[in-house]
């Protein structure tokens, strides 16, 4: 989180500077589009997933699903983490190949400045592998929870515990 937190602070900075010296000096930063949407803000999405994931603060639509007794919550919360890891196994296992591609051949992304295309999917393959080992462990104290009743490993009660919230 304090490497996307210094990412933030750099697009803010960067953006501020671009915006001064394309209007005061008629001079933007060629580099800065790039750098940005390039680099920044995937570092920002994918070192930051798996945090967000540990907290409970991603998206989700849990209307009906908070009126579930506690161990059916669970069951369906491990159901959905496993999809969840399925999906990212999937994105991970599929984006190696390329990030090796990449380092090893020396592939640039287009544009004003020939950017190494490697450190983009060094972010994208750890911030998925990073979500994953955060998915695996909650998937498994969701499942305890739901098959033995131990409440506390569930995920979802660890967030309610730490919200203060019932």
């Amino acid at each position: 989180m304090v490497v996307a937190g210094v990412c933030f602070v750099a697009i803010v900075l960067i953006t501020a500077t671009d915006v001064t010296m394309r209007y005061a000096f008629n001079a933007p930063l060629i580099w800065a589009f790039e750098l940005i949407s390039d680099y920044l803000m995937v570092a920002i999405f994918f070192l930051a997933i798996a945090t967000t994931q540990r907290v409970g603060q991603n998206i989700g639509v849990d209307i009906l699903v908070r009126r579930l007794p506690p161990r059916l919550r669970a069951g369906m919360t491990a159901l959905c983490q496993l999809l969840t890891i399925g999906l990212f196994t999937g994105i991970t296992v599929t984006n190696w190949p390329e990030l090796s591609d990449a380092y090893f051949g020396g592939d640039v992304l287009a544009g004003a400045i020939p950017w190494p295309r490697w450190p983009t999917l060094a972010l994208l393959v750890v911030g998925c592998a990073m979500l994953l080992l955060r998915l695996a462990l909650q998937f498994a104290g969701n499942l305890l929870a739901a098959c033995f009743g131990v409440l506390h490993l569930a995920s979802h009660e660890q967030h309610a515990a730490g919200a203060g919230v019932e």
